[in-house]
């Protein structure tokens, strides 16, 4: 069984930030489009004993579904628990526990065929894809942020629960350093240690930067301090890399820019809560405001480019860049969506309604596209989804290829 894992549609969390998927290096081009709407082919509610009675009761999954393109997915539930399931949802190729539940997205190690796996207690484990733990590390606080990767991807950037980032050699799993991320401005605040929550992001020079509510530090990658600045607000959501150049989110609405040097622009003020993760594409921001829809402003000029009103994306999740020039994400009816990128059209959103009877629908995670032609997208209540896309017909023949 051997894979590439590969940084093809991103990286964040329960709540992706794009997490990152797996792919095979022999898989061939999917000859289907993913402008047009999936249709659910596999789903599975995982269910497990509970601890209080001898009833069986769902696993609430928070961290989004990591795809192993034709082979399936491996999900880290809110029981601890790691699973890897195949491509019909129904076998286990095996289960691992961690230490407490699972909030952060497992994620592809960039060039291996292994991933990482946080957990709530501070746990973060290298897996390999027949389930061996090839290192184990013990951090000091709960990880509820998607790890990221160095652009050579031997260095892991893990952010712990009060004000830590730490470095960790992906190889052997050794500390490299580690940074205090505190702000004083929150400090007699009930949720002051909940933080850093929002996901690391690297620039291609390898810089990282950590946000810790409105504390932004960029660093070297011997974790040395380049610069430091103050959002004008709290960030709960993932910031964003576009034209060499990062951008945050605050919860008042706010979007601040700072340079890869640490120079800041304006702040452009969008119009509502953002607690969703952004994206990027080009020279766009993808930017989702509670209450108002989803926009795309130019990174540069702030000018807006583009405005959805269709609906909202899910609190704390992501949008997530797919293939063709699409952006994914949960809405807050909880139904998965897909715009085109640059122009903000609307192309298709899911339905999870499969004809069992009081089977719940809503999806609550970010979803995963893999480059197998499936989605993977999982829910609250149990439920872990395997969508496909349509094939594409031969324009002349009208047959499928």
């Amino acid at each position: 069984m051997t894979l590439e894992a590969v940084s093809a549609m991103g990286l964040h969390s329960r709540h992706a930030m794009g997490k990152t998927s797996m792919e095979c290096t022999a898989q061939t081009t999917w000859p289907g489009s993913r402008r047009r709407e999936p249709q659910v082919v596999a789903v599975r509610t995982v269910n497990e004993k509970s601890l209080l009675s001898d009833d069986h009761v769902p696993v609430a999954f928070n961290a989004s579904p990591l795809p192993v393109a034709d082979i399936g997915v491996i999900i880290g539930g809110e029981d601890g628990r790691v699973r890897f399931l195949d491509t019909t949802m129904q076998r286990e190729y095996w289960v691992r526990r961690l230490d407490a539940g699972i909030y952060s997205s497992p994620v592809a190690i960039p060039g291996a065929a292994d991933f990482l796996v946080a957990s709530t207690g501070g746990m973060v484990v290298r897996f390999d894809l027949r389930g061996r733990a090839v290192w184990t590390a013990a951090l000091s606080g709960p990880v509820l942020g998607t790890i990221a990767f160095s652009p050579d991807g031997g260095t892991a950037y893990v952010p712990v629960f009060g004000h830590r980032l730490v470095a960790l050699d992906v190889a052997s799993g050794n500390t490299k350093w580690t940074f205090d991320t505190a702000s004083a401005t929150y400090q007699n605040t009930y949720a002051y240690d909940r933080a850093p929550y929002a996901s690391p992001v690297v620039f291609e020079s390898g810089e990282v930067v950590v946000v810790d509510h409105d504390d932004v530090a960029c660093l070297q990658a011997d974790g040395l301090l380049q610069w430091r600045a103050r959002a004008n607000g709290i960030i709960r959501s993932s910031p964003t890399i576009c034209k060499d150049m990062v951008v945050c989110a605050t919860t008042e609405g706010v979007l601040c820019r700072w340079t890869r040097s640490g120079t800041q622009l304006a702040d452009l003020t969008m119009g509502g809560r953002i607690d969703g993760s952004l994206a990027s594409i080009r020279e766009l921001v993808i930017v989702p405001v509670r209450g108002q829809g989803i926009s795309a402003v130019d990174a540069v000029t702030g000018a807006r480019v583009w405005h959805w009103t269709g609906g909202g994306l899910f609190e704390y999740t992501s949008l997530v860049m797919g293939e063709e020039q699409t952006v994914l994400f949960t809405s807050d009816r909880g139904t998965v969506c897909c715009l085109d990128a640059c122009s903000g059209a609307f192309l298709w959103e899911s339905s999870q309604i499969i004809g069992r009877p009081d089977h719940p629908t809503a999806v609550h995670t970010s979803p995963m596209p893999c480059g197998d032609g499936s989605l993977y997208v999982a829910s609250y209540d149990g439920d872990c989804y395997r969508f496909d896309h349509p094939m594409l017909e031969d324009p002349e023949s009208g047959q499928r290829p």
